[in-house]
């Protein structure tokens, strides 16, 4: 019924945590700089690794110190992670940070990630559980 060429191959857990923290550093430091986007990401993956150790497997790189454009990095051994738990963190990481931004500013990381994600990651995202509307109406509701 339909062509495979139709069909989005699901991406690996590395290539969307590297999609959804890039997103993620790039807004924030449009609203602030660059350094303190990379430091509050990094911080918070740091804090969350005694929780989901396989964040061990992401490195945040400030790319004005070194000569590599890629600012987040992720080994393939977070593959072996269960998608659904990468999900998982992957969802308290964005909805620390957009309660960390504040109310507007924290609907609108949240609303710039659904809209710059990418169409080539929406599939895999919601099959990790990753529910961004859900995300939006959380953080409408703290602001009640």
């Amino acid at each position: 019924m339909f062509s495979k060429e139709f069909i989005t191959p699901q991406k690996t857990n590395s290539e969307v945590v590297k999609q959804v923290l890039n997103t993620l550093i790039n807004t924030i430091r449009r609203k602030t700089d660059e350094k303190h986007a990379i430091l509050t990401v990094n911080s918070l993956i740091k804090k969350l690794e005694a929780e989901y150790d396989f964040l061990r497997y992401i490195e945040i790189n400030d790319t004005r110190l070194l000569a590599t454009a890629d600012i987040v990095n992720v080994m393939p051994d977070i593959d072996a992670v269960s998608p659904k738990e990468v999900g998982k963190a992957l969802h308290i990481i964005v909805s620390i940070m957009s309660y960390s931004l504040g109310d507007k500013e924290g609907y609108f990381l949240i609303k710039e990630l659904q809209l710059r994600i990418g169409s080539e990651y929406t599939s895999s995202i919601k099959a990790m559980d990753i529910d961004i509307e859900l995300l939006l109406l959380e953080q409408k509701t703290r602001n009640i």
